[in-house]
């Protein structure tokens, strides 16, 4: 009876610290969870706070990025197709179809500008 004891004794204690352990792990869990929200927030922030002060380097930034991003979906696709051309050219046609679509918008936006320019240039005389 008292070796039972001796063992039901020394199983609680194990359950014991088993718990502790795991409520260690748990809080270390949550630190690092809070740590990790706390640093994405903060790069998030600095981003913004970058393309506000720099508008055109990010604009450029983007470019780059799309740019290298297409030349790897380029070599990705050609490994895999006999004819990489045929993907080429879809890439393209869907990239000039993008870029009719931007170049409009910023011809649309440029003729605002002028006209806005115009507009105060007028008033100041």
């Amino acid at each position: 009876m008292e070796n039972a004891t001796r063992t039901i004794e020394s199983a609680l204690e194990k359950g014991k610290d088993l718990q502790g352990q795991y409520q260690n792990a748990k809080d270390r869990a949550t630190q690092a969870v809070r740590s990790a929200t706390n640093k994405g927030n903060q790069v998030w922030d600095d981003t913004v706070d970058f393309v506000r002060r720099n508008p055109a380097q990010a604009i450029g930034a983007s470019v780059a990025a799309g740019a290298a991003l297409g030349v790897l979906a380029y070599a990705l696709l050609s490994r895999r197709d006999a004819n990489p051309y045929a993907k080429l050219r879809k890439i393209t046609d869907a990239s000039q179809d993008g870029w009719e679509t931007v170049k409009d918008a910023m011809e649309k936006g440029l003729t605002g500008l002028k006209q806005a320019l115009h507009d105060v240039q007028s008033s100041l005389k």
